[in-house]
């Protein structure tokens, strides 16, 4: 049974793969054996006390699978929060634009409702936005931000955060897990049922090695937050090389840091005053600042610079494919919907399996008059709702009301009745 499933071309586009799950799926394979050996074969004290130690061992491995997914594949986590913040997009505007999209004409839908601001977030992403199809997810999203985050009412974020219990990482997340989860435990208690006694005497011994190990974790969490600032500090005394080394020593031991948008700005300031060359990291700070001041042309000109440099870093990728679904906005508002299609189509091929970019691309060939292909996205964008515990209601809804419009013009009439009452019907869903 998996643990976690997300689409294997995004994934490969993207460099990675899901290689932390289905490493940690031979720890429920291995615990069965052990408790088989320990109940119904030939087996001593000392082989129990080291089944039940192996078990405490594992218990805080599986317990913590977001926390090592984010660590170890950062990747994978960024996608996942990535995929939420476009389901959420997508939702969004088909909940606050309903009548124009059920409508089958569709040259007045705003896509892109942008004001302009003038503030804007640390890490490049942008505040006060009305529409929440302008922001990004950031790669590594906890951080301490001030001296109240000590505060015991603020250390949720270490669970939500730090370890990556978010809504976007977990609504990915199969039976696998929980049931992995259960059965550790029930090993657990089912090897303290045939000797009581041995269980505070093996919690005495287990507790040190469980607290050292909370300790670690709150260090690999804190630690390089505190990295990051002593660099602003070394950048702004102008410490070029200082803040250099210790930015690309942190880089190369903590992996998430490679999606945090202002870490890699501290990468690219320092590598610019030391000469150090760092593939596609000048180019990506010029486009976000480029992203800042909305001059999305040239933003994505450099994006693409920095993907054609580093091909598999997600940040990069993710910025280009926002650009590109913004300056598809664009178009589509300037009524050109055969060229926002295009520029969706684009975003598609650098974030496969892109949301929103897949939504936006069957409104606009649907604008356009172009039904099989608008039927086609539709589809795409239905297949990818079953990478989730949860389909998106709306994108489904959407999806079979752009199926029943090419089955109309195509003159399938049946079909076409079938798309549109599972459009409006949940329980005809197949």
């Amino acid at each position: 049974m998996p643990w976690y499933t997300m689409p294997s071309k995004t994934l490969a586009t993207f460099g990675t793969s899901l290689w932390v799950p289905w490493t940690l799926r031979l720890i429920p394979a291995v615990s069965a054996v052990i408790l088989g050996l320990n109940l119904f074969g030939k087996t001593n004290a000392r082989r129990r006390r080291f089944s039940c130690m192996f078990l405490w061992a594992v218990l805080p491995i599986v317990l913590l699978f977001p926390f090592l997914v984010a660590t170890f594949s950062p990747a994978v986590a960024y996608v996942a929060a990535a995929f939420d913040q476009q389901r959420e997009n997508t939702a969004y505007h088909i909940e606050t634009h309903y009548p124009e999209i059920q409508s089958q004409w569709k040259q007045s839908i705003p896509i892109d409702p942008y004001d302009e601001i003038a503030e804007y977030a640390p890490d490049g992403l942008t505040r006060g936005y009305v529409d929440p199809m302008q922001s990004l997810p950031n790669g590594r999203p906890f951080n301490v931000d001030s001296a109240d985050f000590f505060q015991l009412s603020s250390w949720d974020r270490v669970v939500m955060e730090g370890m990556n219990f978010l809504p976007g990482f977990l609504a990915s997340v199969h039976w696998g897990w929980p049931i992995t989860v259960v059965a550790v435990i029930a090993s657990l208690i089912t090897m303290y049922l045939v000797r009581p006694e041995a269980f505070f005497r093996d919690v005495r011994r287990i507790l040190p090695w469980y607290v050292a190990g909370g300790f670690a974790v709150l260090l690999v969490l804190i630690g390089p937050c505190f990295v990051t600032r002593q660099i602003s500090v070394w950048l702004a005394r102008g410490e070029y090389e200082r803040a250099s080394w210790a930015a690309h020593v942190l880089s190369a031991c903590y992996p998430p840091m490679e999606g945090d948008t202002p870490f890699m700005l501290q990468i690219a300031e320092s590598d610019l005053h030391t000469g150090r060359t760092t593939p596609g990291v000048q180019q990506f700070a010029q486009g976000v600042e480029c992203w800042r001041s909305n001059r999305l042309d040239l933003a994505r000109t450099y994006f693409e610079q920095a993907v054609e440099s580093s091909p598999h870093n997600y940040l990069f990728r993710g910025y280009l494919s926002a650009t590109l679904v913004r300056i598809g906005a664009q178009l589509f508002e300037q009524s050109e919907p055969a060229a926002a299609a295009n520029v969706f189509d684009l975003a598609r091929q650098v974030f496969p399996n892109h949301l929103q970019a897949t939504y936006f691309a069957m409104l606009s060939r649907a604008a356009q008059g172009n039904f099989d292909q608008s039927m086609l996205a539709a589809q795409d964008l239905r297949n990818l709702q079953s990478y989730f515990r949860q389909p998106g209601l709306a994108a489904m809804g959407q999806s079979f009301v752009h199926e029943a419009w090419a089955d109309y013009r195509a003159g399938k009439l049946q079909k076409a009745w079938h798309a549109y009452r599972q459009s409006v019907d949940v329980g005809t869903w197949e």
